[in-house]
């Protein structure tokens, strides 16, 4: 049976060079290349309009099967896109007799329980340690990934990562040189039937051929039907709001309110800027976001303010004065919808004074 093949062209271009599909020899050599290019995943098959990009998270990802139970099984790959979607990877080899039914049920399992027991900051500390191994930080590659520069942002990435876990909003991706016929007609039938999980198989062929290596990816199971009904608002670009769009985001008792918000801010010379949904009230001296405002919170985020241990302890007393937990280790959260107006106009004006204060 012959091989397939691609062909380069020389550097004079007068002749090409046959480069031969080969096939993998051990299942790590794929999972290697998978971390190590992660564009090897075709954003652009999966979403033509907004091609997807990814940040991997961690190789070996342990799952656990209850929420007090150690890691039951590894997942080869997972992946984070631009929109918070968790995106689990398994690869195997097409000679492997496990890619035709097996993996199916074994990616599901994982699925299953990686959205019922992952927590959040077991996701953060593994995508953190990755990030640093690779030369770079956790914040920069996640606005590198969401084309931001406000850090504030950051924090609100790792919201709707938890949130698509909670709604099981996740992508399954089986990866191998070859897809059988198989695993292809299962990937289609549960990519058309599932409405909140993507399913597509991912082939990448390798090619050998004068000392050089190439491959070649093509995603199986999507259609254009399936694309768009799969999408609906996931895969658009998160723009930045200006005043008049975020004010059309507020319902209409909140209006005054978070004019009255912006009206302080600048009568006490912070910054104003917008994310993707929120008025963000920034430190003249630092340039960083610590109060987000949207439509159903008011969020204090102090995680890039350097405070003195003495000065953490005042802050912490204050937010206590006026029965604010913390959300997590940075964050101070308010509902709208628990407290009155004037306990929230109390709160943000105290947040004003203390980074008045600390002159941050």
């Amino acid at each position: 049976m012959s091989k397939a093949k691609i062909y380069l062209a020389n550097q004079a271009r007068n002749a090409l060079i046959p480069m031969v599909e080969t096939k993998y020899t051990q299942e790590e050599i794929l999972q290697e290349l998978v971390a190590h290019y992660p564009d090897l995943l075709p954003g652009d098959q999966i979403n033509s309009e907004h091609p997807r990009r990814w940040l991997l998270v961690d190789r070996e990802m342990g799952i656990p099967d209850a929420d007090t139970a150690g890691n039951r099984w590894s997942l080869d790959h997972l992946f984070l896109d631009q929109d918070a979607i968790p995106t689990f990877v398994e690869c195997k080899r097409s000679q492997d007799t496990r890619i035709r039914r097996e993996v199916i049920a074994q990616m599901l399992e994982y699925a299953a329980n990686g959205i019922a027991y992952w927590p959040i900051d077991q996701l953060r500390q593994a995508a953190s340690e990755t990030a640093k191994s690779s030369g770079s930080t956790l914040d920069e590659s996640i606005l590198t990934l969401i084309d931001a520069d406000d850090e504030g942002e950051v924090h609100l990435f790792w919201d709707r990562v938890k949130a698509n876990l909670k709604n099981g909003i996740v992508r399954l991706l089986f990866v191998a040189d070859e897809i059988p016929n198989e695993l292809r007609r299962l990937v289609e039938f549960l990519n058309e039937k599932l409405q909140d999980i993507e399913v597509l198989a991912v082939e990448i062929k390798q090619f050998h051929g004068s000392g050089q290596e190439a491959w070649v990816s093509r995603i199986i199971g999507q259609t254009e039907a399936i694309r768009k009904q799969k999408s609906g608002n996931k895969g658009r670009k998160l723009l930045k709001l200006d005043e008049d769009g975020f004010m059309s985001t507020l319902p209409d008792h909140l209006l005054q309110f978070c004019k009255d918000i912006m009206q302080e801010a600048k009568r006490r010379d912070f910054e104003i800027g917008w994310g993707s949904k929120n008025l963000i009230i920034k430190s003249p001296h630092i340039k960083k976001g610590f109060l987000y405002v949207n439509s159903e919170r008011l969020e204090f985020y102090w995680a890039y303010m350097n405070l003195t241990e003495r000065q953490t302890d005042d802050l912490q007393a204050k937010f206590a004065d006026y029965s604010v937990k913390r959300n997590g280790r940075w964050t101070y959260l308010v509902l709208f919808q628990e407290r009155e107006q004037k306990d929230v106009r109390a709160i943000y004006q105290m947040v004003f004074d203390m980074v008045e204060k600390f002159e941050l």
